[in-house]
This record gives C-alpha cells, structure tokens and sequence, in this order.
C-alpha cells in the first residue's frame, strides 16, 4: 500500500515521520497545540494552529491558515510564500514547505511530503566538525549504492566555523536547494542535498539520508509548444498538465497528430524549446538537465543494439560507455547480471542478438539503458511490431520494473489491450490537448464506455469538449508563469575522455566485423580484385595514346576502394 508521509526535521535537528494513512479523516490539522491539532509540532516558530492538510482520494493539499510565520512551498525557483487567500495548494510527491526565516535558517522547520511504497527508515550521519564523503565506495561515511553515483562524488567539511559541501568533479554532479553545484557552497540549516535519486538533508550537525534512493516523480506544468512561424505558426501542444509519480507506469496514448512523442520529448528534457515546466523530484528539468539526465533511460523506436554480437559483449561495451570511468571491471560484470536478470534474459546472454526475437531484442535495448540505474524511463512506442502474446510479455516486464526496481516508466503506445497493466494513462487529442489522465477504471468511467477504442473517436469528434471537461474534474493547479529561462539548458558538465571513448567504439566495431565473416571477407579481396580486373581490361598502348587516362583510372580506382 501506498504511504503518504510526512517527514519533520524541527528547529533543534530532530527527525520524525508522520503516517497520514493512519489517521481516520480527510482534515488533519498542524500546529503547536497539542489539543487543538491532530499534527503536533512542539516548536516556538510553528503558530497555534498553523495549517491544514485536506486528503482527497490520492491527492494531498495543504493551507496556511494565515500564521505568524507563513509557509514557504517549494525549493529554487518555485519556492512562494503561502497564505489562507492561496487556499488550498496540491502537495505532489517529495513536496518541500518550509515554516520560518529564510535568512536565519536554524529557525526553521522543514517538511518533506512523499508518496512511497518503501519503509526505509532515515539514517543519521554526525558531521562533529570532521570531513564526510559521499559516493559510491564503501569507504564513504555515507555510502550511495547507484552505478551513476561516482566512487568520491561528493564531500562535506569544516571550515572556519561552517560546513563547506565540495563536488568532488564527480561525473553526475549535485545540486543544493535545487540548484546546480559549480563551486564550494556554504551549507545553512535545512539544505536539501541531491544527488541523482538521492535527498540528503543537512540539519544542525548532521545530515540525513536514505541508503535506497527513491522514486523519480515528474511534475508537468502547463507545458506547450509551438512550430512554425507567422501564418504557418501551429501549437502541437497545449497547456499539458498532469504528475506522474514516484514508480509508476504511464502509457501516453492518442490518434495521429495527437502530441504523443512530442510531449513525451518534451518531459524528459531532450527537446526543451516549449513554455511552462517539467520538476523532476522537485528540482527544473530543463535547467538542471546536466545533473539530473543520468536518472533518465530513453528507448526510441528502433533498437539500440548492434546484432552481431552477443548479448553479453553488447552490454559490456556499452557499460564502459556509460557508466561512470571510476567502475572497475567486477562492478561492471556484476551490474550486467544484475540487468540481464531484470529483463529476464539470462539464458540469452552468450547468443548473437540478431538471433533474439523481436521482444527479445527489445528488452535488450532496454536493458543497454539500464546499465547506469536510471530511475525514470521514456519508450517510443516499445510494443510496435511485436504480436499480441509478445506485448503482453514486455508489458508485464516494464509493469515489474516498475514495481520490483522503483522505476517510473512512461511510454507511447498505440495499443489499447493491456493497458490495465498501467497505473495510470494519458489520453492525448488532437493538436496536443490534454483529453484525460488516470487509470484505466477512471477513464471508462469520464468517458461512460467499457471499450478504450471508442475513446479514440470521442476524443477525436469533440476534442475541445473533452479537454474542457477533463480541465474541470482533475482540479488543476494554477497556472505556471511562462518563463523564457526555460529553454536554456545548465551548463555542461566535465566528459568522459574522448580518446578513452574513442578507443572502446574501435574495439566494438571490430568486434562487429569478425562476428561478420562475410563481411570481412569481401572488405580484404576487394582491394585486390579491383586491381586485376583493371588488370584485364588495360593493355601499355591506353596510356601511350591517352596521358590524361592515368588519372581518370587513378581517380576511378580510388572512388571503388
């Protein structure tokens, strides 16, 4: 089941975790009165009654109720100050407030919102003035097991009466409060530390973390996109809003010229000329994308393997690609098992790919991806191709991703037969319009049809009409001011060697040319039978006659080789 969790970190550095599912109604008050409020917070900045959490279904909200102190949604560039006139604001997962000063940071309460399936209790690592590193090695104090994570990524020490956070050039970066970490940054009370799926929290003189790292939640705002210029101008998307959370599959389905790989491009950062915003846990996609675009797998349409090799070589050139040039050669053998057995392709990794079948190579393709751990996954149209017992086999295999290996996945699919095996689908009308977005029980039930199929031609007939209707049940969020900083990109962060790179694609292709006997063959007898059918047909008089033949012949045999 499904936990709703309030994690507390009070003035005085304290942790506590508050279960909002154990509670037995939809209005649940926070405050310091421990009469009055059925959340308490024994904390002198915290009003009497300070706020109000509603529950809804599965949504969360939230409402200052106009105290001393206010309340601070948000982190980076979404942090606003709330009021009682704001009303009630949704709470989306990994939701940061914040109750107190700004600028005097020990005087405040930080409040994590999350929406999870795993109970993994926090960890709490004394900082007491000493030097902590953070990374991937287990001579780390605080130990990240992630393959993007790099073995030092990052460290925390103390310096002149003050915690100093230092990247340490680790391949992925971190980001502090949602912004980028480009030099030493000075750490104040309740700093939110990211790392990939990872979020520390510096409080007093310690930090706290999770072992597992999370979920990656996507939250879209108001999203659209425009091509074209003057009368040829066209909008392909409009005002797309929806959060797809932590570990759940989504399907993206609509007709022709619906949108569909468009938003899907969108969202996860590759394609960033569009208004409005994509927060990947918290934090601004296109802004961060440097940093957070090693949590993101995308699998186009076509397959991204090379068929004349084996599984198992596939997957090992493309992990000293990939993953992080710190990973030796037992964390790369050990991640590729680990990979085949999620793809359940274990019995196959010693067969040459072009001897899978079609669902077999595409679940290789996804298991390429899979190698660095990202926890948000993108698939164009996965299930193109494959026969129906197929698709049902790799939709099963993408629902247990998500489920089993805390992946959220979303792809684009035309088909309607298994989509109960998603959590959640999005219903694209033409011109980009945001139809409908739940799960399928829901959809039936908006549209008051059992069959998904004719959901194509409703939407189709009277788009608008759906798009308003929809727009009015899903209680969306305000509005997202267009922000043309939404279209710049974080700056780029250090490569992998060029040559190291170089190096390994040479080692591949040959690779591919001696599993392609054929091939080879005619590459070495071609330079040879050239000449002797050149041989043949040239006699001594054609070069006496004709000077000028010489290097037409010389320039013909060049152009053939």
């Amino acid at each position: 089941m499904e936990e709703k969790i309030l994690t507390i970190i009070d003035t005085q550095g304290n942790l506590e975790e508050v279960y909002l599912n154990q509670y037995r109604k939809d209005h649940l008050l926070v405050g310091r009165n421990k009469q009055e409020c059925d959340i308490a917070i024994c904390d002198s900045i915290i009003s009497r009654c300070h706020g109000t959490i509603w529950t809804d279904g599965d949504e969360v909200y939230y409402r200052d109720e106009d105290s001393s102190n206010g309340t601070f949604f948000g982190i980076g560039e979404e942090k606003r100050l709330l009021s009682k006139k704001d009303g009630f604001v949704r709470l989306y997962d990994k939701t940061i407030l914040r109750i107190g000063n700004l600028n005097k940071t020990d005087d405040m309460v930080l409040i994590l919102f999350t929406s999870e399936t795993d109970k993994e209790t926090w960890k709490r690592e004394e900082l007491d003035k000493k030097d902590v590193l953070i990374g991937r090695s287990q001579s780390c104090q605080i130990f990240l097991s992630n393959p993007g994570v790099s073995k030092i990524h990052c460290q925390v020490f103390y310096e002149n009466d003050r915690y100093i956070f230092r990247d340490c050039n680790s391949k992925n970066g971190s980001l502090i409060n949602g912004f980028p970490v480009t030099e030493d940054v000075v750490l104040r009370d309740k700093d939110v530390i990211q790392i990939l799926g990872y979020q520390l929290f510096f409080s007093g003189e310690s930090i706290y973390f999770k072992t597992t790292a999370s979920g990656v939640s996507l939250r879209v705002c108001n999203v659209s996109k425009t091509v074209g210029a003057g009368k040829k101008r066209k909008k392909i998307l409009q005002n797309v809003d929806c959060e797809i959370k932590a570990n759940e599959f989504v399907a993206i389905i609509g007709g022709s010229g619906a949108g569909k790989t468009t938003l899907m491009n969108a969202i996860s950062g590759f394609e960033p000329g569009f208004s409005g915003k994509v927060y990947c846990n918290g934090a601004d996609m296109i802004k961060n994308f440097q940093r957070i675009k090693s949590v993101i797998g995308f699998v186009p349409q076509q397959d991204i393997i090379y068929e004349n090799l084996t599984l198992e070589r596939m997957l090992e050139y493309s992990s000293r690609l990939r993953m992080p040039k710190d990973t030796d050669t037992v964390e790369r053998k050990k991640r590729i098992k680990e990979v085949l057995k999620m793809v359940d392709l274990e019995g196959q990794k010693n067969t040459l790919i072009r001897k899978l079948s079609g669902g077999q190579k595409k679940r290789a393709s996804i298991a390429v991806e899979l190698l660095a751990d990202p926890k948000l996954f993108f698939l164009d149209e996965p299930t193109s191709g494959l026969d129906p017992g197929t698709e049902k086999n790799l939709m099963i295999s993408l629902k247990t991703l998500a489920r089993q290996h805390g992946k959220t996945i979303i792809m684009v699919t035309h088909t309607t037969a298994n989509l109960h095996l998603c959590d959640k689908i999005l219903f694209m009308g033409p011109g980009g319009k945001l139809c409908f977005c739940g799960n399928v029980k829901e959809a039936k039930k908006f549209y008051q049809t059992e069959d998904l199929v004719d959901i194509y031609n409703m939407v189709s007939q009277n788009t608008e009409f759906w798009e308003k209707r929809y727009s009015a049940y899903a209680k969306n969020s305000p509005p997202v001011k267009e922000n043309k900083d939404s279209y710049e990109k974080d700056k780029k962060l250090k490569k992998e060697s060029a040559f190291s790179q170089f190096f390994v694609l040479i080692e591949r292709y040959a690779e591919l040319l001696l599993h392609d006997k054929p091939r080879l063959m005619i590459l070495f007898l071609q330079p040879g039978l050239i000449a002797v059918l050149l041989y043949i047909v040239a006699d001594d008089k054609i070069f006496q006659i004709y000077e000028s033949t010489k290097s037409i012949l010389f320039a013909l045999s060049c152009s053939a080789i």
